[in-house]
């Protein structure tokens, strides 16, 4: 009677551990009952999301000082002012390049200026940051992509210079800088 109380036990108890190895092992490798199984795969997969483009750390604004009007006729004027140095940060995840443009809306006069001040201004003054000359269509700086990630971008100092022999008119004039940045995606993404 001992004999079928423990092969009883056995059987029911071997019942158990196989129902739930059957349905794990849906998932695996089959076992074999003709060859050996000396190797298996796994597959592992993940997705990562295009994240922003940002610029930063520009400039507020850059005075470039005052001059006497007869100076600037005599001699003209040159004057840099504080350098530029931005970020760029890349997070498109497209091995792309992105340029970075800047563009002057023109001279324009202020509460003490003239429409003749902002015609010579716009006339004979040369506005660059480092050696680029800004135009009102606009101007490349530079190029990058996501190895310029967290790391300042210098571009150089702002200049202004008026050519001798220009009548400048008394008054304060400003010019407004717009930045843009665009991107052009990398192979890997077409």
């Amino acid at each position: 009677m001992m004999f079928k109380k423990t092969l009883a036990s056995a059987v029911l108890g071997a019942a158990v551990l196989v129902a739930p190895v059957a349905a794990f092992a849906a998932n695996e490798t089959a076992a074999s009952d003709t060859a050996d199984v000396t190797s298996a795969t796994t597959t592992g997969s993940v997705k990562f999301e295009a994240g922003h483009l940002s610029l930063y750390n520009v400039n507020d604004a850059v005075d470039f000082g005052s001059a006497n009007a007869a100076t600037v006729y005599a001699s003209g004027y040159d004057k840099t002012a504080d350098d530029e140095s931005v970020n760029v940060d890349d997070f498109l995840a497209d091995n792309g390049q992105w340029t970075l443009n800047v563009k002057q809306g023109g001279w324009v006069k202020g509460t003490d200026g003239t429409t003749a001040g902002e015609t010579a201004l716009n006339n004979n003054a040369t506005l660059k940051i480092g050696e680029k000359t800004i135009t009102t269509d606009g101007t490349d700086l530079t190029t990058g992509n996501a190895a310029n990630n967290g790391k300042a971008i210098d571009l150089g100092k702002y200049s202004l210079s008026v050519a001798k022999n220009t009548n400048v008119n008394a008054g304060t004039y400003t010019n407004t800088l717009t930045w843009s940045l665009s991107n052009v995606a990398g192979a890997a993404t077409k």
